[in-house]
């Protein structure tokens, strides 16, 4: 969730994407870029020549970013989010995560490079749906996109934020 135009004590915690299914989901993603291992009861990334400890944990940000977008859909709302909600981190350029990662963590919501190759796939894993299964679209993901609007950058499609991406980083 970018926090862009957020009070100070509102940007506590962001992520970097919201993906709003279709399916009655949101899901929330914190993108970690370089090779990252989880060791120690840690997460590390590899800087400089060796593992280095983030300075926040990747999966408490992420969960609490997660949380706090169903807060705001209930502070404005009045009411719950009826579909369902998860989160996933991502780490484009790690190939696999090695180690035992935590233990209330599900793989699912851990992406490597192997898991954007087929996001459709890695999505729908983390959902509880196989491919191809056919849900209710959900009127709440539409509110859902009007309350973020000014707190958040919209895009059609991940391809989209992609494009945007590979744009600015061009310059």
């Amino acid at each position: 969730m970018a926090a862009r135009g957020l009070p100070k004590e509102e940007r506590v915690r962001e992520s970097d994407f919201i993906i709003l299914h279709k399916l009655a989901v949101y899901i929330v993603v914190e993108v970690k870029e370089g090779d990252v291992k989880y060791f120690n009861g840690q997460w590390h990334e590899f800087l400089s020549g060796g593992y280095v400890q983030f300075y926040k944990d990747p999966v408490e940000q992420v969960r609490t970013a997660m949380y706090k977008v169903r807060g705001l859909f209930r502070s404005t709302t009045g009411r719950d989010f009826t579909g369902r909600y998860r989160f996933a981190i991502c780490f484009p350029e790690t190939r696999s995560i090695t180690g035992q990662t935590p233990a209330d963590l599900k793989a699912e919501s851990v992406w490597s490079e192997m898991h954007l190759v087929n996001m459709q796939h890695s999505i729908m894993r983390l959902i509880g749906l196989e491919a191809g299964i056919k849900g209710i679209p959900n009127p709440d993901n539409d509110k859902l996109m009007e309350i973020l609007a000014p707190r958040c950058n919209i895009f059609a499609s991940l391809e989209d934020k992609f494009a945007s991406f590979r744009k600015r980083t061009s310059y």
